[in-house]
């Protein structure tokens, strides 16, 4: 996947961890909708923290509101943003693994 990813102009994905962590190591557009019924939250979390590391490159749609027209916003206004040079730091990704570890 991670080869995919690089490539993507914008991926449109879940929130699990690794998905999270690839994007955000790839430096990555994406509209994330975490699956609305978890046991800890654990996707909206995941969610929440690439857009920390990736604030103008990220959008979060709940699944309950997703619809064709928010999607296509969502997909408009992030075709308009330019991709941060911002690199994410290896020492980031393992806070990220060690809350997962934690919640599990």
């Amino acid at each position: 996947m991670g080869w995919i990813f690089k490539k993507a102009q914008l991926i449109i994905s879940r929130s699990g961890a690794n998905t999270s962590q690839e994007i955000a190591a790839f430096n990555q557009k994406s509209i994330l909708i975490p699956l609305p019924k978890s046991q800890q939250e654990e996707q909206l979390i995941n969610a929440k923290w690439v857009q920390q590391q990736l604030p103008q490159q990220t959008l979060i749609i709940d699944q309950t509101k997703l619809n064709s027209d928010n999607l296509l916003s969502a997909i408009i206004s992030l075709s308009l943003v330019k991709k941060n040079d911002k690199k994410i730091k290896i020492e980031t990704n393992f806070k990220l693994l060690e809350t997962i570890y934690e919640i599990i």
